[in-house]
């Protein structure tokens, strides 16, 4: 009996050396995954950026193996308290200036960017002849092509996250409104 709550006792208690060296893994193996395609800008072999793309999944593995099961819930708790909402009614309107600025972040920015993208893409590519398959777009090489092509596609990404975050929460639930069913009224 006694050996039985040793056991208890000693499963609880996680070694902290274990479970920083369990967090620096989650982290750094998930941090790498979507940072990995920057990583074709500098030349690396395709190889090398499957593998960087591959590792989230294994890094994640690695990290609950450490863990065990007392440390694998402990951490979800701590992820999973970051993404906790407010309840509704204490979440405050935004001005009406950080309504626009977050509508124009959310809604118009990032399609502007994707449209530049596109055109940027067709200029490439119509410029493109059997005697020269990198011909410089707006006068820019190729190496610049592809510092632009990325930093447009980033961009629009995060400027669609940070409207969203700009607009607040009472926003985000007038969003959600829009595509949930109105129900037997309606028909």
């Amino acid at each position: 009996m006694e050996n039985q709550s040793k056991l208890n006792k000693s499963e609880k208690k996680l070694p902290k050396w274990r479970y920083q060296l369990a967090i620096t893994i989650f982290i750094v193996g998930n941090a790498i995954g979507p940072i990995s395609p920057a990583f074709m800008t500098m030349g690396m072999p395709a190889e090398y950026i499957i593998v960087f793309l591959a590792m989230a999944p294994v890094a994640n593995v690695l990290a609950i193996i450490l863990l065990g099961k007392q440390g694998f819930k402990e951490l979800k708790a701590k992820v999973m308290s970051i993404f906790k909402r407010k309840p509704v009614e204490e979440l405050m309107p935004v001005s009406r200036f950080r309504h626009v600025v977050g509508i124009i972040l959310t809604m118009v920015l990032p399609y502007i960017m994707l449209i530049m993208v596109m055109v940027f893409g067709y200029a490439s590519y119509a410029a493109v002849t059997p005697d020269n398959s990198y011909p410089e777009i707006w006068g820019m090489d190729i190496e610049q092509q592809k510092t632009f092509f990325f930093t447009l596609m980033f961009g629009a990404i995060i400027s669609a996250i940070v409207g969203i975050f700009v607009l607040g929460g009472l926003w985000w639930d007038r969003f959600r409104q829009l595509f949930a069913w109105p129900g037997k009224e309606f028909e």
